[in-house]
């Protein structure tokens, strides 16, 4: 039997690894004296729906281009399926368990973690300007920029809609409605962020809506710090809900284009707590709280996300662009990532919050100066936490021996090479605690209350990459359920 942790080695072999020059440095080295920039462009609720990734539906010329001048992480998993906890892992370079954060309404990891130092202090603190644009952090950290962080303003909170009368219900639910009511959100962080219509195209200029104002700031911040090396990290709001973005993308891509996928029930043979209910888009006035979401909703929520991830598209064009246009692009690090990945009805569920696949895998492209090979994709398994490491590398500095992610800058030069033999992710979408193991051709997933196991899963993914099909029960796989318990217990016990 194939070892189930890692692809076969000849299919490495068949790649060409330039390894004669660039083997032996890291991409960015010290004959450049001039430390490097860093673009951390971050995108929310983003899977991987862009043509780099081979998504007929998408319509990002832009990414696919910087794809072009870079590598595209194929197997890129975030550490939990939500954003507080995912991007908290990504910042600090820390799992779970280590950062105390493992939902939404939990509070900065500083209370748990007040020495650790996060990736743009570490950069700051090396001499690097930092500063942040819109969403980066869920819960913010002053101390991990230079200066204050951009964050738009419209007359009724954020400029998420558009619409007037949108706009006008969106200030009655302000209005009328406890924070708390609104699901998910905590009084005093979030209470701008009122739940009107799930989405909406409104005829106007990208710069009225959140993400353009983004784009705008970042391209100004550029200009004015092009001299000195800086840590920029613009944070798009879209494609998250409500997916709402000028007329003139949903005109992109006509209602006809959409299906809904084929695979819209729970897996065989998985227990009813994996499902998640989706929640998120029921706390919206245009989705029931409760049964089905009618189909023609759900395809107008696909259209409207497609719509969301073309308007950031263009944004991050635009940003790409002005690091042409002052001559910077060849001396600055572009990391686009996102937080996690996004259901569109498979197993019955919308948004995020599961272990499945489409939520714990990530969209994650990064171009560095004088990479040997670009224009690749890369199939090792690498965890949302190595940015971290994988920055420093790139960029010169110490990588501090409390992170617990590994770099993947060689996979830049090789893409060919196996990544992590495992990554790990968590979830509790009901009222047990789901963690899972996802290797380059299994799934492994283990249910849990208290000390108690309730349920396990297990998925191969050359046979079911949609995640159809448990087979735990089946007899032919105990070996292999086998091999794979005993590596996730090695690292829960470490590391969750």
């Amino acid at each position: 039997m194939a070892n189930p942790i890692r692809p076969s080695q000849s299919s490495w072999k068949k790649c060409w690894l330039p390894v004669f020059f660039f083997g032996l440095f890291s991409i960015v080295h010290s004959e450049t004296p001039q430390k490097p920039n860093v673009l951390f462009i971050g995108v929310d609720d983003l899977r991987p729906a862009l043509g780099c990734y081979g998504d007929k539906l998408a319509i990002t010329p832009h990414l696919d281009a910087l794809a072009r001048r870079g590598t595209v992480f194929t197997n890129a998993y975030c550490q939990v399926a939500s954003c507080h906890p995912s991007r908290t892992s990504i910042l600090t370079g820390l799992r779970v368990k280590t950062t105390g954060v493992r939902g939404n309404r939990d509070g900065s990891f500083r209370k748990r973690l007040s020495e650790h130092v996060p990736l743009p202090q570490h950069f700051k603190n090396n001499g690097w300007f930092t500063r942040a644009f819109g969403k980066v952090y869920h819960v913010q950290d002053p101390q991990s920029w230079s200066t204050r962080k951009f964050l738009p303003k419209a007359e009724f909170g954020y400029p998420i809609y558009g619409n007037p009368v949108t706009l006008e219900l969106q200030k009655t639910i302000r209005a009328t409605h406890k924070p708390q009511d609104w699901w998910g959100y905590q009084k005093g962080r979030n209470d701008k962020w009122a739940k009107a219509s799930s989405w909406e195209d409104p005829d106007v200029s990208d710069e009225v809506l959140f993400d353009g104002q983004v784009a705008t700031a970042v391209i100004e911040s550029l200009r004015k710090n092009k001299s000195r090396p800086f840590f920029l990290a613009p944070g798009f709001f879209r494609p998250h809900l409500p997916f709402v973005a000028p007329r003139k993308y949903f005109e992109k891509h006509p209602k006809s284009s959409f299906q809904l996928p084929a695979n819209r029930s729970l897996p065989k043979n998985v227990p009813s707590f994996a499902h998640y209910n989706s929640a998120e888009s029921r706390s919206y006035t245009d989705i029931s709280r409760s049964g089905n979401i009618p189909e023609a909703k759900q395809l107008e929520l696909l259209r409207g996300y497609y719509a969301s991830v073309s308007y950031v598209d263009t944004q991050i064009g635009r940003v790409l662009k002005e690091l042409d246009t002052l001559g910077i692009a060849d001396r600055t690090i572009v990391v686009v990532w996102s937080d996690h990945g996004y259901h569109f009805g498979e197993h019955g569920t919308w948004n995020k919050y599961t272990n499945f696949e489409e939520a714990t895998r990530s969209t994650l492209i990064v171009s560095a100066p004088g990479q040997a090979q670009t224009g690749s994709h890369s199939k090792g398994v690498v965890e949302m936490l190595d940015i971290y490491p994988t920055l420093c590398e790139l960029a010169g500095l110490n990588i501090p021996s409390s992170l617990e992610g590994q770099s993947f800058a060689k996979l830049l030069d090789q893409p060919c090479l196996p990544g992590k033999s495992a990554a790990f992710s968590q979830a509790s979408p009901g009222k047990a605690l789901g963690r899972t193991l996802r290797t380059y051709n299994y799934r492994y997933t283990r249910w849990t209350k208290g000390e108690e196991t309730l349920a396990e899963e297990l998925y191969h993914h050359q046979t079911d990459p949609g995640e159809n099909e448990n087979l735990v029960p089946k007899a032919e796989h105990q070996k292999l359920l086998q091999q794979l318990r005993e590596q996730f217990d090695a690292h829960w016990q470490k590391d969750s």
